[in-house]
């Protein structure tokens, strides 16, 4: 029996095309259930985020002082922001002086931004630009917007950050002559 040359190298083409095909496919993660990706999910948003009870708790224990950056720009940021929040109004700044100024906030301690609303991605556009260049920062889970509504004793008004003590149980602290009051 005869074996023709060119059926025997097609089948030889053949084998070798399914061969690699198979090793790819066998190369590959298999896919995760559902679980699995709800569990991953939840695992990167806890460790990415902060909610705003979460911030104001750690400002009043002995833990650690978690760094506020209020994203908005400065106009924004002077007629009220968060208690304790610093700014960096990054919307108009580039790469090179927004990885600057987060550069010269106080080393060692946790950084948390956040800007006009929960929808805003802002604070998502930062986070991303500091990682790439190797600064960590978390996302509050609420923006400007959200903060007003839900955390209105805690919202201070001027060019400084302000602390706890300063925020009044009724009102609004402020800023007049350069001199921080409530």
């Amino acid at each position: 029996m005869k074996i023709d040359c060119r059926v025997l190298i097609l089948c030889i083409a053949v084998s070798a095309v399914f061969g690699a095909l198979a090793g790819f496919l066998a190369s590959q993660p298999a896919p995760e259930s559902e679980q699995q990706l709800i569990s991953e999910f939840y695992t990167i948003q806890n460790a990415a985020t902060m909610s705003p009870a979460d911030y104001l708790d750690n400002l009043q224990s002995n833990e650690t002082k978690v760094i506020l950056v209020d994203l908005r720009i400065k106009s924004d940021y002077e007629a009220s922001h968060l208690v304790g929040a610093v700014n960096i109004p990054a919307q108009n700044m580039s790469t090179e002086q927004l990885v600057s100024a987060f550069k010269g906030l106080p080393q060692g301690r946790p950084i948390l931004t956040y800007c006009y609303s929960e929808d805003c991605t802002l604070s998502q556009h930062v986070g991303l630009v500091l990682l790439r260049n190797g600064i960590y920062a978390k996302h509050l889970t609420a923006g400007w917007i959200e903060i007003q509504g839900e955390y209105p004793g805690y919202i201070i008004s001027g060019p400084v950050p302000g602390t706890l003590n300063e925020v009044p149980a009724n009102g609004v602290c402020g800023t007049s002559n350069n001199t921080f009051h409530c």
